[in-house]
């Protein structure tokens, strides 16, 4: 949970700051900076887990398509046990799921350079 409060974590914007990504783009979708509330409001990839989320705290209704917000959760998970628990469900599937994905490109041998002709 604390990941996606803070945006510290396995985010594509605070990799590329701290220098373990070369740029911020979401791997899961085209998204050009996949941060937090990217994660939380707007990914594709966690369309399932967010419905289920939405199921159990109830849409934004400061947003079209009540997208989540940090800010409208946060309020949400407040209000009742039931509210965190889904939160919290939500946080640790997504994570965990991302930080394996990042695990996987760590694993992947860099890129091969194209050669360089040494001809003239």
């Amino acid at each position: 949970m604390s990941q996606l409060l803070t945006g510290h974590g396995s985010f594509g914007h605070y990799l590329l700051r701290i220098g373990k990504r070369e740029d911020e783009s979401c791997p899961h979708c085209d998204c050009d900076a996949d941060t937090a509330e990217h994660t939380l409001g707007a990914c594709p990839a966690w369309d399932d887990a967010r419905t289920r989320l939405v199921n159990k705290i109830g849409p934004n209704p400061e947003e079209e398509g009540s997208l989540l917000t940090l800010r409208f959760v946060v309020g949400r998970i407040l209000d009742s046990e039931e509210n965190w628990a889904a939160f919290s469900h939500f946080a640790a599937t997504v994570v965990k799921t991302k930080e394996e994905a990042e695990r996987n490109r760590d694993r992947l041998p860099p890129s091969p350079h194209p050669p360089t002709d040494s001809s003239g």
